[in-house]
């Protein structure tokens, strides 16, 4: 089953149409369609499902089996146009990454956004502005290297900002915080969907509460949207916040 979302089709900023994923020659994702305006999409599923392999080529960094991929009214889905246009228009946040040695935040920022295509006056100012949107200013110039876990998903996260992208995915973007760690990084991607459409996965229910405004479960092939946490959680618009049991509950009874 497939939902569409609510979001005026005016407002995408990008969308997904009858998408199939695969992995070693075997589909993962069957029809999967979706559009993204500012909002923040929560992507659940178990561990396998194709979440990662969905994401990636979402970000341009893998091509659908089947399917479209639109940017605005530019159609994206087919060999180089495909990855160009996503590359220029999203910023990926992988679960795993290494800091590059010998670099500072500012350096490593800078060097993101100079492969992005940036230079010169340009590129000091967008370092400078992602910098600031992912709260990195404070250490600006430590090295990238000497970060704590949450420190460093920041610099990630404005390695993917520096070019001014349209979507923002995430990859397990709370795994290894801590409890303080994680909800910085929640007010953060808050305030990203006020120009950007936010993408994330994850496996920690908490991390839905006062950031998602949809949800999309993956299982079996097949993919759920819920137009609302309060939607996924069967709980009328206005109710209290989901408590981690109803988040449970409503993700087993999607899978």
């Amino acid at each position: 089953m497939n939902r569409r979302a609510a979001v005026p089709s005016e407002s995408k900023l990008i969308r997904a149409t009858g998408l199939e994923v695969s992995r070693d020659r075997r589909p993962l994702v069957r029809d999967f369609s979706l559009g993204l305006g500012h909002e923040v999409v929560a992507l659940l599923g178990p561990n396998g499902i194709g979440k990662t392999t969905l994401l990636e080529v979402l970000a341009g960094l893998r091509h659908p089996s089947k399917g479209s991929l639109n940017f605005g009214s530019e159609l994206a889905n087919t060999g180089a146009l495909y990855s160009i246009s996503a590359r220029k228009r999203v910023g990926f946040v992988p679960q795993f990454e290494e800091p590059i040695s010998g670099l500072s935040v500012r350096q490593s920022v800078a060097y993101a956004g100079w492969l992005k295509g940036l230079k010169g006056l340009a590129l000091d100012s967008a370092t400078d502005v992602a910098i600031n949107k992912a709260r990195c200013t404070a250490f600006a110039n430590r090295a990238a290297t000497k970060l704590s876990g949450g420190q460093f998903r920041r610099l990630l996260i404005a390695q993917a900002l520096v070019h001014d992208p349209e979507v923002l995915i995430l990859d397990e973007p709370t795994a290894s915080l801590d409890p303080q760690e994680q909800a910085e990084l929640k007010n953060l991607l808050v305030e990203a969907k006020s120009s950007t459409s936010v993408v994330i996965a994850t496996h920690n229910l908490g991390d839905l509460p006062n950031l998602v405004d949809r949800v999309v479960v993956l299982s079996e092939s097949t993919s759920k949207v819920f137009d609302s946490l309060s939607t996924f959680c069967g709980l009328d618009e206005g109710e209290l916040e989901p408590t981690e049991a109803l988040l449970q509950q409503a993700y087993s009874r999607a899978l």
